[in-house]
């Protein structure tokens, strides 16, 4: 797991600069190959759903476009990113990360071959588990939720699974 703090030098007001890309760049290429799955985890997501669009990582879409297309160069150990900062659960694969459908506020793109992007923010309204199970090269991923307030248990909201390419 790399994570990232978008309000230090490697960024400002969540948006990761080319300085925190370079650093993320040289995290992944520093893993020792044996570590076969990469997880990375800022603040503020890279497609805004449900609230903050346009004042997140969005907000500067250059930056954005050029940290999501140097993730996806290394898609083989990348798998996801771990966001927060909108209150909204939320799930989506890109590949093109200046497509249609990853700057459309309203749509939950799942393009083959692309990372996901696993929005888990939802304090306030509800709690939120991501467990991701690996056995070898497959990842099961499950997503529990419960209301703050509530004494129902967490139930299960979201489920898929995948393949990490050779």
């Amino acid at each position: 797991m790399i994570a990232v703090d978008a309000y230090t030098d490697l960024g400002k007001h969540g948006v990761i600069n080319d300085e925190g890309r370079e650093w993320v760049e040289q995290v992944i290429k520093a893993a020792p190959p044996s570590i076969e799955h990469i997880f990375i985890s800022f603040h503020e997501p890279a497609f805004a759903r449900g609230r903050h669009v346009g004042d997140s990582f969005d907000q500067n879409p250059e930056q954005r476009n050029a940290f999501w297309k140097m993730l996806l160069l290394y898609r083989d150990r990348v798998h996801a990113v771990f966001v927060g900062h909108t209150h909204v659960y939320s799930r989506m694969q890109v590949l093109d990360p200046a497509g249609i459908a990853a700057n459309d506020p309203m749509a939950f793109p799942n393009e083959d071959g692309g990372i996901y992007q696993v929005n888990a923010a939802t304090a306030g309204g509800a709690n939120t588990i991501v467990e991701v199970q690996i056995e070898g090269k497959n990842l099961d991923f499950r997503v529990l939720q419960a209301k703050n307030g509530s004494n129902k248990p967490f139930a299960e909201i979201d489920k898929w699974s995948m393949v990490a390419h050779p």
